[in-house]
């Protein structure tokens, strides 16, 4: 059927030029004189062919017009196709950095943990477990101060990496003297002190760390101990640290 929507309006015009041409017939005896007769005929002859280039014409112009359609259409379709397909593809890669993203934040492993001693502390025999020392009875020095010695120690099996340990010593308090081999850091404050460890391992108590503390009269005890991460390490959820009493 789409035959013949096509070719109606060449049906009609057909049909209207030969209606025309059957009135001029039909009057061709009215028109007397020979030049009449043939500006009738001309203009007959001219009207006939223009108006079927004019159609022909919109013809085509509509089934360039329809084409060109056709081809947006399909370009926008392919067009929309791939941006589908590469939405598809942004979806699936992040859907995997998501995953391995979530592998990475999950534990791999067993992990370090550190605890605080004081020392001395009781060095058990091969095989049995050290119990650290977190309280401790010690003297003042004639200036006031205490001198605390306390070390960590790595009681998991598996070794610490790249420990970073901000020492703590009491609000009230203050180092009588900088100790060695801890660093000072704006961020830890007056009662603060830094460590770098590369590595602990298993099993295994650091050296000891020496404090000369300067503790205000009226106090009778007060806590020392360490903030700690490490790349492999339980995160802690407190100070580890011990309790300080002063002799009387």
């Amino acid at each position: 059927m789409i035959w013949f929507f096509n070719a109606a309006p060449y049906v009609v015009a057909v049909g209207a030029i030969l209606l025309s041409l059957f009135e001029i017939i039909k009057d061709w005896g009215d028109y007397k004189k020979k030049w009449l007769r043939i500006a009738v005929a001309f203009v007959f002859i001219i009207v006939s062919v223009v108006s079927v280039i004019s159609l022909h014409h919109d013809e085509t112009e509509k089934t360039k017009i329809a084409h060109d359609s056709k081809v947006e259409n399909d370009k926008l379709r392919d067009d929309l196709g791939s941006t589908r397909d590469e939405l598809q593809k942004t979806r699936d890669a992040l859907g995997e950095m998501r995953n391995s993203l979530s592998q990475l934040s999950k534990p791999h492993g067993p992990k370090a943990e550190l605890s605080f001693t004081f020392v001395p502390f009781p060095n058990p025999p091969m095989g049995q477990p050290m119990i650290p020392v977190t309280r401790t009875t010690l003297p003042r020095n004639p200036d006031g101060s205490v001198h605390v010695e306390f070390t960590l120690v790595n009681l998991t099996k598996v070794d610490a990496i790249a420990v970073n340990i901000n020492v703590r010593i009491c609000a009230e308090c203050k180092f009588a003297k900088e100790p060695a081999g801890l660093l000072k850091d704006p961020q830890l404050g007056e009662t603060g002190r830094f460590l770098f460890l590369p590595r602990v391992h298993a099993m295994e108590t650091y050296l000891t760390i020496s404090l000369d503390i300067a503790v205000p009269p009226n106090v009778g005890d007060f806590p020392v101990g360490f903030e700690y991460r490490c790349n492999n390490c339980v995160l802690p959820t407190q100070v580890a640290q011990g309790t300080v009493v002063i002799a009387r």
